[in-house]
C-alpha cells in the first residue's frame, strides 16, 4: 500500500499520486487551491509576465522602459488620462505582421488603429475629410 504524506490515507500501489509521488491527487488538488487563494496576485503577475513575453517577445522591464520613454503617456495622443502612470493601464501596440512592439497606447488610440487596420491611407483620408468639413463651417 502507498501512504499519502499529507492525509496519511492508504492507497493501492496503482493509485494515482501527484508529481512528487508523496501526496495523493486529492491532497495535491487542495494544496494547489490553497496556494492559488493565498497567492492570487503573485500568480496573476507571473502569468501576465509569461503571456506578454510569449505574445510580444518583451519583458515587463522592457515595457517599463517604454513607459518611461513615453513619459507615462499614450504614444499617439499623449494623454495620461485614465492611466496610473503604469504601462499596465495602456495597450501594448504591436505590428500584426511582424509582431514587433511599437509603443503603448490608450484604449481609444489603440481601437482607432485596429479599426483602420493600421492603414495610413485611411488616416490620410480621415484628415482630408476633417479638413474639408472644417473649412465649410
Amino acid at each position: 500500500m502507498k501512504k499519502c504524506a499529507k492525509c496519511d490515507s492508504d492507497f493501492s500501489p496503482t493509485a494515482s499520486f501527484g508529481r512528487d509521488y508523496s501526496y495523493c491527487k486529492k491532497c495535491v488538488s487542495i494544496k494547489r487551491k490553497t496556494d492559488w487563494a493565498n497567492n492570487k496576485e503573485h500568480i496573476a503577475k507571473l502569468n501576465r509576465a509569461s503571456h506578454i513575453k510569449k505574445k510580444y517577445g518583451v519583458t515587463q522591464e522592457d515595457l517599463e522602459v517604454l513607459m518611461k520613454n513615453q513619459d507615462g503617456r499614450c504614444a499617439i495622443c499623449k494623454t495620461d488620462k485614465g492611466t496610473r502612470k503604469s504601462w499596465k493601464s495602456l495597450a501594448i501596440d504591436h505590428d500584426h505582421e511582424t509582431g514587433k512592439v511599437r509603443g503603448l497606447l490608450c484604449q481609444i488610440c489603440n481601437t482607432v488603429l485596429g479599426m483602420f487596420n493600421d492603414d495610413p491611407k485611411l488616416f490620410e483620408s480621415s484628415i482630408s475629410y476633417l479638413d474639408r468639413h472644417k473649412k465649410e463651417s
